[in-house]
């Protein structure tokens, strides 16, 4: 098959510039939206059921850079912001709350704050900024009553914020997941917790899957799709019962290619670079699945010297940290040091071989031979 130009367009959180057959959905999502308004600050709340592989992700994304649209239309400045959680990398609504915060402040450690002391700071936040906001949580599961709360805390801003005053700017959510992860505990509870509607998606035809196939193969070669070979995945991926998500990653496989980071190409962790002497130095601090920040910091050193590069920027450093435990592949432990001090571990959550793809480095220990700020051996 043919060579890979662009290896985002095969990671299954790409957003494809078109949504495929899933055009009447998305318009009912904005419509439903906009209508169920309620309150002073009118929030709308929106969930999208469907099977796996369905095309949730997607039509949740898609409908909220369409509200995103009509609220930029009738703003007077055109500033919107729109904050997407994929809440199966958060395990509560501790991580859920923590990651929205982080949409404002990315170098938020939220430990040692109750989930909703961070969902008030999250709201009150919206209301100072004054931008209209779409918040998008995808791939739900309501897997207890605290995110049940969480919820209703979107679909009723102004009655969770202890102030009890209106003043945030339109504000709405998109919930995306299956039926049994969002209707757990029973449909009319959630309608009790948050007034939403819902909009459901039916399965890809083998024809849908055969053109979304077929789409992803011209936007990661730039080249003319190879139909026989589309044909075969949407076959069987239809056959299977997998959907649009199966089919991906049968194509990935034909590929050669697996999700994670792509050295050769310029990889990226929820949008910012990886840097190639980055991802040996996680290799090789977290060779025994976890290390102390300072034993990173201090690889990433030696490695960017090793290959002609300065350091990153303290800030960019952990920019980067943030960066890969918001994608789930990294957990910082913030631990007790003595005399009264700390220390922040890292923990990778999966193998690194499994995300980082570039070559081990041999030899010299990153405490001989320390890169100093000029990127000169101190």
């Amino acid at each position: 098959m043919s060579a890979i130009v662009h290896p985002e367009a095969l990671l299954d959180q790409w957003v494809p510039p078109v949504a495929i057959g899933r055009a009447p959905e998305i318009e009912a999502i904005v419509n439903r939206a906009e209508s169920s308004q309620e309150g002073p600050s009118h929030p709308g709340i929106v969930a999208v059921l469907g099977p796996a592989g369905s095309g949730t992700s997607v039509v949740a994304r898609w409908a909220a850079r369409r509200l995103a649209d009509r609220c930029r239309a009738r703003s007077a400045d055109g500033r919107v912001r729109i904050v997407h959680v994929p809440t199966r990398l958060y395990r509560s609504p501790h991580g859920i709350a923590c990651a929205l915060v982080r949409s404002y402040d990315e170098g938020l450690d939220g430990r040692g704050f109750p989930w909703g002391e961070l969902l008030a700071g999250f709201l009150r936040r919206v209301r100072r900024d004054g931008r209209p906001t779409v918040t998008v949580l995808d791939d739900v599961r309501l897997a207890g009553p605290d995110l049940l709360r969480l919820i209703r805390a979107l679909g009723e801003p102004d009655r969770f914020l202890p102030e009890g005053e209106p003043g945030l700017p339109p504000f709405y959510t998109i919930l995306a997941g299956t039926p049994e992860g969002i209707r757990l505990g029973g449909r009319a509870e959630l309608g009790r917790w948050a007034r939403a509607a819902t909009v459901e998606l039916t399965p890809y035809s083998e024809y849908r899957l055969r053109e979304i196939v077929a789409d992803r193969m011209v936007r990661a070669t730039d080249r003319a799709a190879d139909l026989r070979k589309a044909a075969e995945i949407a076959q069987r991926s239809f056959r299977e019962g997998g959907g649009a998500r199966q089919a991906i990653d049968l194509l990935r496989r034909e590929f050669g290619v697996r999700e994670g980071f792509q050295e050769s190409q310029g990889s990226s962790v929820a949008g910012s670079p990886l840097e190639p002497h980055l991802q040996q130095a996680l290799t090789a601090a977290l060779s025994e699945g976890s290390c102390d920040v300072g034993e990173l910091h201090r690889w990433e050193m030696l490695c960017a010297h090793r290959a002609g590069r300065p350091p990153l920027a303290t800030t960019t450093f952990w920019r980067r940290l943030v960066d890969l435990e918001r994608r789930g592949w990294l957990q910082r432990e913030v631990r007790c040091g003595g005399l009264g001090g700390s220390r922040t571990r890292l923990v990778a959550r999966r193998p690194v071989s499994e995300w980082v793809t570039a070559r081990p480095v041999r030899g010299t220990h990153p405490d001989e031979g320390i890169v100093s700020s000029a990127g000169m051996p101190a």
